[in-house]
């Protein structure tokens, strides 16, 4: 009983610790309205109650590139928003959903003032 209490103990204290650290998380995104699953990855850290720094990697054209933003909101059940940019020159805005810790979203691009969506992701 007492080492089912620890590990339960253990894991309890991990995942507390995983919650005020960083978040890395891999998933898929899609450009346009192809379903070609490109992989994404992404780390968040921690930057306040409910918002967080955000590093997206993603291959594009054979490149690995590398965007960095916010993100704001509940990414474990609820709804989120952020930004990303790339080198400083184009900018996207995200709008997505959180079910379990399980992140969906669209991204659009914004870079020449408007909103024009660019496709959807996924990361977990």
């Amino acid at each position: 009983m007492k080492t089912i209490l620890l590990v339960a103990l253990l894991f309890v204290a991990a995942s507390v610790a995983q919650a005020d650290g960083e978040i890395a998380l891999k998933g898929t995104f899609n450009r346009g309205k192809e379903a070609d699953n490109k992989p994404l990855t992404a780390v968040l850290t921690p930057a306040g109650k409910d918002t967080w720094k955000i590093a997206y990697q993603a291959e594009w054209k054979g490149k690995m590139l590398t965007y960095n933003g916010a993100l704001t909101g509940n990414i474990k059940d609820g709804t989120f928003t952020g930004t990303g940019t790339r080198d400083g020159k184009r900018t996207w805005v995200i709008e997505g959903k959180a079910t379990g810790g399980k992140l969906t979203f669209d991204h659009f691009e914004t870079t020449k003032g408007g909103k024009a969506r660019t496709g959807s992701a996924k990361l977990e």
